[in-house]
C-alpha cells in the first residue's frame, strides 16, 4: 500500500473565484508562509538535527544516547569544565606523594577532571551508529563489514593501498593451516582493523575497545580487539 503524503499547502484553497480578491489571497498566503516556517522547515530541521544519526547535532545525539542506552557523559556533550586533562579519557590527576617516576601519569597540580571522553561531534555520530548497528546485528562478520563500509565509506570499496579501511576479521588461531580437520588454538578472537588514513582520535579508539559500552558489534564467546594499523 502506498501512503499519500499529507499536503499542508493552504494556498490550494484559493479558487479562481477568489483569485482576484487581494485581501483573501493575502491572508491565505500569510497562513501558507506560517505553515512553511513552523511545519515544513521545522520537521526538515528535526530530521537533519535529531532523527538522522549521520547529521544529528549535540541535542539530537543526546536523544540518541538515551534511545541506545549509552551514557551521554562518555562523549562530552554537556557543557564541561574539563576540556583539558591527561590520558586517553582526558582525566586529570592529583599528586599522591613520594618519588615521581613519570609526572605525566602519577602526579601533578590539577584535580577533578572526571571521566568524560571528549570526542569530535563526527566521532560521536560514528560511535552511536556503531552502537545502533550492534543492537540490530545478526552476528555475522559479513554483516558487520557491510555496516562498517556503510558508516565510514558510503558503502564504497576500501582503499587499502592508501590505508583507508575499517573491517573486522576472525583471528582465532587454527592449525595446521589448510588441514581438512583444523584445530582451534587459543581463545576465539575477532579483530577490528583500522587503516592509518582513517585519522581516528585516541579517545575514539579507546572507546571502541571497551566492551562494557557495547559500541562495536560483538560475537558470542569471542574477544574483541580494535587495532589501528
Amino acid at each position: 500500500m502506498t501512503m499519500t503524503p499529507y499536503v499542508i499547502d493552504v494556498q490550494r484553497a484559493i479558487k479562481w473565484l477568489h483569485s482576484n480578491a487581494p485581501h483573501v489571497t493575502k491572508i491565505i498566503q500569510d497562513k501558507a508562509a506560517f505553515y512553511n516556517t513552523n511545519q515544513n522547515i521545522f520537521w526538515e530541521n528535526w530530521k537533519i538535527s535529531v532523527f538522522d544519526l549521520r547529521t544529528a547535532n549535540t541535542f539530537g545525539l543526546m536523544v540518541w544516547c538515551i534511545i541506545l542506552g549509552v551514557p551521554s557523559q562518555l562523549f562530552g556533550l554537556y557543557p564541561g569544565n574539563f576540556s583539558w586533562a591527561y590520558g586517553p579519557n582526558r582525566q586529570n590527576f592529583k599528586y599522591s606523594g613520594g618519588a615521581v617516576a613519570n609526572p605525566n601519569t602519577v602526579g601533578g597540580n590539577f584535580y577533578g577532571g572526571g571521566d568524560t571522553t571528549l570526542l569530535s561531534i563526527q566521532e560521536v555520530r560514528w560511535a552511536l551508529q556503531l552502537r545502533y548497528a550492534m543492537l540490530i546485528s545478526n552476528g555475522s562478520v559479513k554483516y558487520v563489514n557491510r555496516m562498517l563500509a556503510y558508516i565510514f565509506n558510503e558503502e564504497k570499496p576500501w582503499d587499502f593501498a592508501a590505508g583507508k579501511y575499517f573491517y573486522c576479521t576472525d583471528s582465532t588461531g587454527i592449525t595446521p593451516a589448510g588441514s581438512s580437520s583444523p584445530n582451534i588454538v587459543g581463545a576465539f578472537k575477532v579483530e577490528y582493523r583500522i587503516g592509518r588514513a582513517m585519522n581516528f582520535s585516541g579517545q575514539f579508539l579507546n572507546l571502541l575497545n571497551k566492551p562494557e559500552y557495547g559500541i562495536v558489534p560483538q560475537f558470542g564467546g569471542s574477544k574483541i580487539t580494535v587495532i589501528q594499523e
